[in-house]
Formats: structure tokens, C-alpha cells, sequence
């Protein structure tokens, strides 16, 4: 429950992280490697692995897709940051 709490909390600030660095006078950045159509793919391929195959559960495979989730989405975090500060300080 909490891996699930913590991988919404930053499927909610990637899209500010984006915005704000529009307001801040860079570009909005849509680089991954987890955007919204990657997270959502994940989602997707876990949830019917897990229709498919009820041994999926047991696996932890909703486990293993959040950690990814959350991982991917640090790296897209840091990504977008240097990506807008670089676009600022050439500014």
C-alpha cells in the first residue's frame, strides 16, 4: 500500500516538475525514461499479467512494477531537472 502511495506521489509531481519549469522560463520537458505512457505501460502489462496468470501475485509481479515505477520515476525527476537547469543557465 505504501509502494502504491509513494509511485502516485510522483505520478503527481512529474507533470508539476514539467510545468514549473515553464514558469520558470525553460521549456516543458517530456523526457522519460518513466513519462506518464511508460508508467502506464507498466501498469497495464502488469495488471494482465496478473489477469492471465493468477501465480502473478505470488511472484509480487504488482510489487516488482511499482518499484519500477517509482525508480524509473526518480530518474525522470532528475533527468527533467538537469534538462530545465540546463536550459536556463544558457539563458
Amino acid at each position: 500500500m505504501l509502494l502504491g502511495f509513494v509511485a502516485t506521489c510522483f505520478a503527481l509531481f512529474l507533470p508539476y516538475l514539467r510545468a514549473m519549469g515553464k514558469v520558470v522560463g525553460g521549456q516543458q520537458e517530456f523526457c522519460g525514461p518513466m513519462a506518464k505512457q511508460q508508467r502506464m505501460a507498466v501498469v497495464t502489462i502488469a495488471a494482465t499479467v496478473c489477469a492471465l496468470t493468477p501465480d502473478a501475485v505470488d511472484w509480487k509481479l504488482p510489487t516488482y512494477a511499482l518499484w519500477l515505477i517509482i525508480v524509473g520515476s526518480i530518474v525522470t525527476c532528475v533527468r527533467r531537472l538537469n534538462r530545465i537547469v540546463g536550459t536556463l543557465r544558457v539563458r
